[in-house]
C-alpha cells in the first residue's frame, strides 16, 4: 500500500492560555440570577396532516383537553393527524418578574412530521418544586432554512410569567453582593479582585473560593445600583482555556490561536503524518502554526472527518496537544 508522508512544521508554545480583554459582566453573574429551567408538556393543534399518528398518548392528551372544557368523547373516535404532543420548556433568570413575556421552546414527543405553524394550546410550565411558573399559548415557529428541524420550534413571547424564579431581594441596594465566575479559575478570580479594588478605592473584594467574590463597601454602607453597574462594566484581561472543538460529521475544527502542537508522529491507513520542530522538507507549513491551521491542512489533504477526530485525540493522548478536546 502506498503511503503519503506529510511533514508539518509547528511551533509548540507553553503558553496555552492567552490573555484577552473582557468586561466583568462577560465572565460573571450576580449570585441569585442563575437560569432556572421550567418545563411541561402540551398539545399543538391546527397542523396540516403532519401531526402524530393514532398513538395512545396523543389521544389521551386530546381527550383530557376536551374533558377540561366540558366535552366528553370516546378516545377511539379521536383523529390525531392535525395535532401533536410536545415537550415545552423555558429558562428563567432572576431578572424576570411576574407578568413578563418570554420565549418558549417546544419539541415533538411523538412521531409528528412537523409542528411548524401549529398552535400550542394553553400549557403550564413547572419548576423542580412542582410550582407553576409560566403559562404558555401561541403559534410555534420552526424558522426557515435548510437545517431547520420542523419537529421543534419557538413560541415567541408566548410564555407569561406567573411567578418570579430569582432569589427575593437579590438586586436591592444592600451591604454586599457576590459575583460568581461562569468558569472557575484561581487566576481569574484573583485578577478580578485586583481590578475592582484598583478602580474603586471604596470597595473591598473578598475571595470566597476559586469561583466566588464578595463585594462590600469599606464603610459598610449599601452598594448602590450605580456602583454595581460600574463594576459590571469594568474591563480586565483574563486567561482563556486551551480548547479544541471538532465537528465529527464535517471535520471542522475550531480552536483559539493560542493552542500549539508539539512534535509527534501519527500513522493512518494510506498516510503518515509527521509533526516536527525543525523544517526538513519543502512541503511544510509556515512557522508558528496553530491547531486550526493543522486542521485546515488535513482537510485540504482529504483526510476524513473521523480521521481528523482520531488524530487530535491521539495527539492529546501522547502529550503533544495540551488542550481540552470537545467532539460534537
Amino acid at each position: 500500500m502506498l503511503y503519503r508522508v506529510i511533514v508539518l512544521f509547528l511551533f509548540f508554545s507553553s503558553y496555552l492560555s492567552a490573555a484577552y480583554e473582557v468586561t466583568v459582566r462577560d465572565i460573571t453573574y450576580i449570585k441569585g440570577i442563575k437560569k432556572n429551567i421550567v418545563s411541561g408538556y402540551g398539545l399543538v393543534v391546527g397542523l396540516d396532516g403532519t401531526g402524530d399518528s393514532r398513538n395512545e398518548l396523543t389521544r389521551k392528551t386530546i381527550n383530557k383537553y376536551l374533558a377540561h372544557n366540558g366535552m366528553d368523547m370516546s378516545e377511539e373516535r379521536l383523529l390525531t393527524e392535525n395535532a401533536a404532543v410536545v415537550a415545552v420548556s423555558a429558562a428563567l433568570n432572576g431578572f424576570i418578574r411576574k407578568g413578563d413575556l418570554i420565549d418558549v421552546q417546544a419539541a415533538s414527543i411523538g412521531d409528528a412530521e412537523s409542528i411548524d405553524n401549529g398552535m400550542l394550546l394553553q400549557t403550564v410550565l413547572r419548576g423542580p418544586d412542582k410550582e407553576i411558573y409560566v403559562v404558555v399559548n401561541g403559534i410555534v415557529n420552526s424558522g426557515s432554512g435548510e437545517n431547520i428541524n420542523p419537529r421543534r420550534g419557538v413560541v415567541a413571547s408566548g410564555g407569561i410569567v406567573e411567578r418570579a424564579a430569582g432569589r427575593k431581594n437579590t438586586y436591592m441596594e444592600q451591604n454586599d453582593l457576590v459575583l460568581v465566575l461562569k468558569k472557575a479559575s484561581v487566576a481569574n478570580v484573583s485578577r478580578l479582585k485586583q481590578k475592582i479594588e484598583e478602580e474603586n478605592s471604596k470597595l473591598q473584594a473578598e475571595i470566597i473560593d476559586y469561583k466566588q467574590l464578595r463585594l462590600v463597601k469599606k464603610d459598610n454602607t449599601a452598594l448602590k445600583y450605580e456602583t454595581i453597574a460600574a463594576v459590571m462594566d469594568l474591563k480586565l484581561k483574563i486567561k482563556s482555556i486551551a480548547r479544541v472543538i471538532i465537528d465529527k460529521q464535517t471535520g471542522v475544527v475550531v480552536a483559539g490561536d493560542n493552542v500549539r502542537v508539539d512534535s509527534a508522529f501519527v500513522s493512518l491507513p494510506g498516510m503518515n503524518v509527521q509533526i516536527e520542530e525543525e523544517k526538513k522538507l519543502n512541503n511544510v507549513l509556515s512557522r508558528n502554526n496553530t491547531v486550526s491551521e493543522l486542521a485546515t491542512a488535513f482537510n485540504n489533504l482529504g483526510v476524513e472527518p473521523e480521521e481528523v477526530v482520531s488524530i487530535f485525540l491521539a495527539l492529546k493522548k501522547c502529550g503533544a496537544l495540551n488542550a481540552e478536546i470537545i467532539v460534537q
